[in-house]
């Protein structure tokens, strides 16, 4: 029997603290907000069920959310960072769809990610033969978003802190196949000025 397409978990559970208000709502253009413009990126991506962690801000995200046929994942220790949020994320995709190859993680605040990029991911696991692919950030550091093969989710569900997955990212290299990514990474931590 062979397994179904990676899972897509979509993390919106932060407090948007640095921004000043619910970055996640703000306008992503197009009429979308941000958190609506990343739910139908990961839906484009045609991979397999999409999941949305929520945390800070939970009931109006939720709201923001009807209609969707996104799963809402619902994790009480977001305060403790995103390690936290992607454990919930990767517990739920282990509990509800067993039979997923694996899960790409995807942060909600990029507002310039593709559906190709998305899709691009397990993809080049696969093909590469390794477990892991993450995206070429800065620098060329290795970050979300990311495929992860389901064999890794043990070690991703004992994540804690606010470090994600970076460091299973970075620990081994030659476990990861490399993206470039075809999108700008914008800083969003910050309402943009009235005008820019």
């Amino acid at each position: 029997m062979t397994a179904e397409p990676a899972a897509v978990i979509v993390l919106a559970a932060g407090a948007s603290r640095r921004y000043g208000g619910i970055k996640l709502l703000a306008d992503a253009g197009n009429g979308e907000t941000l958190l609506g413009r990343s739910v139908r990126v990961a839906l484009e991506a045609g991979l397999g069920p999409v999941l949305v962690v929520l945390g800070g801000h939970a009931r109006e995200l939720r709201r923001a959310l009807e209609g969707s046929s996104v799963e809402i994942v619902h994790n009480p220790a977001w305060r403790e960072g995103m390690g936290r949020s992607l454990a919930a994320g990767i517990a739920a995709v282990g509990q509800h769809h067993p039979d997923a190859a694996g899960a790409v993680v995807a942060p909600a605040d990029l507002p310039h990610l593709s559906a190709a990029h998305l899709a691009r991911l397990p993809e080049l696991a696969r093909q590469s033969g390794r477990p892991m692919a993450a995206t070429a950030g800065p620098a060329g550091l290795l970050q979300a978003p990311a495929c992860f093969s389901r064999e890794l989710f043990p070690r991703l569900q004992a994540l804690r802190g606010d470090r994600g997955a970076r460091d299973i990212l970075r620990t081994d290299p030659s476990a990861v196949a490399t993206l470039e990514p075809s999108f700008p990474f914008e800083d969003l931590d910050f309402p943009h000025p009235e005008g820019s």
